[in-house]
């Protein structure tokens, strides 16, 4: 799970900790504050993500917020071997997707109107094969506590890249999601 900028792990805590209670082996990634992509940051990613690759033995699924989802973009771009999804709360990947490339991997943009940070239509991507975007109603420093993000990040982390579906919330919960 990588924080957006100017945060660390403190803030993505209580996400790790539900994503835990529901049985995803869940790690932060113990870099600090995030202050950009400094030399130090690229390199103790790529690290962070090797470790966590060989301890698995296995891709993994990579979960970022703001500036994190969009490192979490670059690193799946980078070393798609490595990562099996990315699932971005708030980021601006509408500029960075347009004009390249979809990731070979599946992205999940969970965004929202609400944002007053990373404001709508920046979080948008174009959707396709494997691709999609989530609307939620949390603004962005909530996005990380909001339930009704922590449901669609916990239905995509079961989704696997050869059974991929899009996002479908239960019948009772359809009206939380704006469309």
């Amino acid at each position: 799970m990588l924080p957006g900028f100017g945060a660390s792990d403190l803030s993505t805590v209580p996400l790790r900790r539900q994503l835990r209670l529901l049985g995803h082996p869940v790690h932060g990634w113990q870099l600090g504050r995030n202050e950009g992509p400094t030399p130090d940051t690229i390199e103790g990613l790529g690290a962070r993500v090797r470790q966590l690759t060989d301890r698995y033995d296995r891709p993994i699924a990579l979960v970022g917020w703001s500036l994190g989802g969009v490192y979490a973009w670059n690193i799946a771009r980078r070393d798609p071997d490595r990562v099996r999804l990315v699932v971005t709360l708030g980021s601006p990947l509408g500029y960075t997707e347009s004009g390249s490339s979809p990731l070979p991997v599946p992205l999940t943009s969970i965004w929202s109107r609400n944002d007053r940070i990373v404001r709508w239509p920046s979080p948008v991507i174009e959707e396709g094969h494997r691709r999609e975007n989530i609307e939620v109603r949390a603004t962005h420093l909530t996005l990380g506590f909001d339930p009704f993000v922590l449901a669609a990040i916990a239905d995509r982390l079961v989704q696997r890249g050869d059974d991929w579906k899009p996002f479908r919330p239960p019948r009772w919960l359809d009206a939380a999601y704006p469309r």
